[in-house]
């Protein structure tokens, strides 16, 4: 009997699920979740590319969750010292973000941590087709987007859930 190819959703799915798996597993030394990390690194790299403090919004619409959904992750951030809130002075209602010293080298630390796992899994790969994927998995997620305050069972990558 010859075997069933598997269908390019299900090998996805088993791509993600294992780099979510291995991720979780390196994180743990550092205390932060991979959706916290994400969090983090959204609110560290405004600073780092000299943009405006982020608002909550901002963290939502960079990891693609909803806003309820931020606001816990950023509460988890601020209590564990990574991030801290300030009021917007030019909007009230406004809450701006930002890392920590012990929150960017946080980042930094698990960033690079992050890369060279990243490099060593991907380097079974040519540059040319790390390119490819790269492009194609952009062009799903834009012709794909999530809907405004869209809640997902399990999965992962861009998409987890709190």
């Amino acid at each position: 009997m010859t075997p069933v190819p598997p269908e390019l959703s299900d090998l996805v799915h088993s791509v993600s699920h294992g780099l979510r798996r291995s991720w979780m597993e390196d994180l743990a030394p550092f205390g932060i979740s991979p959706h916290q990390w994400r969090a983090l690194h959204t609110v560290a790299a405004h600073a780092e590319h000299g943009e405006d403090l982020p608002r909550q919004r901002d963290v939502a619409n960079a990891l693609r969750i909803a806003p309820r959904s931020a606001a816990e992750v950023i509460a988890q951030l601020e209590a564990a010292g990574w991030i801290t809130r300030s009021q917007d002075p030019t909007d009230k209602r406004a809450v701006l973000l930002e890392a920590t010293e012990s929150g960017k080298d946080l980042d930094r630390r698990v960033h690079a941590m992050r890369s060279e796992r990243s490099a060593g899994y991907f380097e079974i790969l040519s540059d040319a087709d790390r390119a490819e994927l790269t492009r194609i998995l952009g062009v799903l997620l834009e012709a794909h987007p999530r809907p405004e305050g869209a809640r997902r069972g399990g999965g992962g990558g861009l998409h987890r859930r709190r």
